[in-house]
């Protein structure tokens, strides 16, 4: 091999979530060891980041594939439009980054092996969904085909083994955060309701989606402020990949808002290009996804010295130690959440000591390991041929 190698990523997002911020991680730390290419469902904030960095970026939306998966016609589409990409670029190592783009390279990595590198970000239950469809074929393939996989958390790594991946085949490489630039900023103290500063902030940040729990961040906004007039509620997150679904959840998300008479008191800011610099608005931190694999938003916010309070769900019980960093509660309860940001608006010791573990804890998570990391999988994935793994 001559030159740099080249690694070919491939993710189902145009937009800009936890698994997109560590690829521009991986890109920004080791643009000058390896050449990068990606390939993308479509336009989007993704996308413009990766032009901004000089990568190429080919398009191919593997996304048509979750409602047209029976259809041989859009797996022909899909699969030529890979192998093109894959003889332009001649990759060697490719990244698929989730299991649904691992399942949509099937034809095409039949036809062109490449050494193959999986990183798992979600669950896996769509991997067992095809094996109660009978696609055994499909199924032996997703789980012998990657050298490595890469999870961020135990919980995942303990998912792949449990379908019957080699665990010296899995990396467990949590997701890190650059503590510089996500750090705690100076803010005037609030003491509860009667504040000289008027307004507390309670934010959550994620794509907006279901599953990401914006609709129960609502709900529990709605029996904070009866109580506490002077706490507003931030809801920071773009649309995701599927507009027509996202469509439909956000206006009902907005209308909720409306309904509850929370319009001067919750804002949905949209995307927002500086995360850092929206989480040093905000005083406590909610996540309340019915699951996470890791939650990176979390760690960010935890790094800024903010108390979080998250559902107790996926990576988030290893991420963030209960009535340490902040507050884990039963995932879907509202109540729950509300009874928990109330304790810390009311609390301020407490809030205090939540805030300073929080970095503290947070610093266990340096991106610069992070990115070790990743460039030791990627040196062995380079090292390794097509159809080593176990």
């Amino acid at each position: 091999m001559s030159g740099k190698p080249s690694v070919l990523l491939i993710d189902e997002c145009s937009g800009i979530g936890g698994a997109e911020t560590v690829l521009l991680q991986v890109i920004d730390a080791w643009n000058e060891h390896y050449r990068f290419h990606c390939v993308l469902p479509a336009e989007g904030h993704f996308a413009a980041r990766l032009n901004r960095l000089g990568i190429p970026v080919f398009f191919n939306d593997i996304r048509v594939l979750k409602t047209r998966w029976l259809r041989r016609k859009t797996w022909k589409t899909v699969t030529d439009e890979f192998l093109k990409i894959i003889d332009t670029v001649n990759p060697d190592v490719l990244v698929s980054n989730s299991l649904w783009t691992l399942t949509s390279l099937y034809f095409a990595l039949r036809r062109r092996p490449v050494t193959n590198l999986c990183a798992v970000h979600a669950s896996i239950r769509p991997k067992r969904f095809l094996k109660r469809l009978g696609l055994y074929q499909l199924d032996r393939f997703i789980t012998s085909t990657p050298i490595l996989w890469i999870t961020v958390s135990q919980a995942l790594s303990r998912e792949l083994a449990a379908i019957g991946i080699h665990k010296e085949n899995i990396r467990v490489i949590p997701n890190g955060v650059d503590i510089d630039r996500f750090s705690p900023r100076k803010r005037e103290p609030f003491e509860g309701p009667s504040t000289s500063r008027t307004l507390i902030i309670v934010g959550t940040m994620g794509r907006l989606h279901p599953g990401k729990g914006q609709e129960l961040f609502v709900e529990m906004a709605f029996r904070i402020s009866s109580k506490y007039p002077d706490v507003r509620f931030l809801i920071v997150g773009e649309e995701i990949e599927t507009p027509a679904e996202n469509l439909n959840f956000t206006r009902a998300l907005a209308n909720r808002i409306r309904d509850l008479g929370l319009e001067e008191k919750v804002r949905i800011t949209g995307f927002q290009a500086d995360p850092a610099e929206i989480l040093g608005e905000m005083d406590i931190f909610v996540l309340a996804s019915r699951e996470e694999s890791f939650g990176l938003a979390v760690l960010e916010a935890m790094a800024c010295g903010i108390p979080v309070v998250v559902s107790g769900v996926g990576g988030l019980q290893d991420l963030v130690r209960n009535a340490v960093d902040g507050h884990v509660v039963s995932p879907g309860n509202s109540d729950a959440f509300a009874a928990a940001v109330s304790e810390l608006i009311e609390n301020e010791s407490g809030r205090k000591l939540m805030s300073a573990a929080a970095r503290e804890r947070a610093l266990q998570f340096n991106r610069d390991e992070t990115m070790r990391q990743w460039k030791s999988c990627l040196d062995e994935a380079v090292r390794s041929g097509p159809g080593e793994s176990k």
